[in-house]
């Protein structure tokens, strides 16, 4: 599952189907955390929420996008398609600001001589 769009007060929206297990999830648990992750910088950010599950046509309209076909055959008017909207109550992040190479060439002098490394990076919580 992947975000489609994040709006104006930071909540993150995606398309799902109803009647799947996550759903089932989120009606006896509306708690989640969302995991990104880009790995070729090494940027990471998780984000603690609370998901509330739209029969919205126009947002789904709004979110829909011709990848989504793959896993929607029925389309935009599919009855069983829902929007999920994720209402952030906690994040934290963490980057380095030297960059992969320099990190982990730093990991690898620590890891080699036994002595603690910093990369410099940024880290700390998000707060909606």
């Amino acid at each position: 599952m992947s975000v489609g769009q994040v709006d104006d007060q930071g909540n993150f929206w995606m398309l799902t189907l109803a009647g799947t297990h996550k759903m089932d999830d989120i009606q006896r648990d509306p708690r989640c955390y969302l995991y990104f992750i880009n790995p070729g910088k090494q940027e990471f950010l998780s984000v603690m929420g609370t998901v509330e599950v739209l029969n919205d046509q126009q947002k789904k309209e709004e979110l829909w996008s011709p990848f989504a076909k793959a896993w929607v055959p029925g389309g935009v008017e599919d009855p069983d398609l829902r929007a999920l909207k994720v209402t952030p109550v906690d994040g934290y992040y963490w980057d380095t600001k030297a960059g992969v190479i320099v990190a982990g060439m730093k990991i690898a002098v620590a890891a080699l001589t036994g002595a603690r490394t910093s990369d410099g990076g940024v880290e700390g919580r998000v707060k909606p």
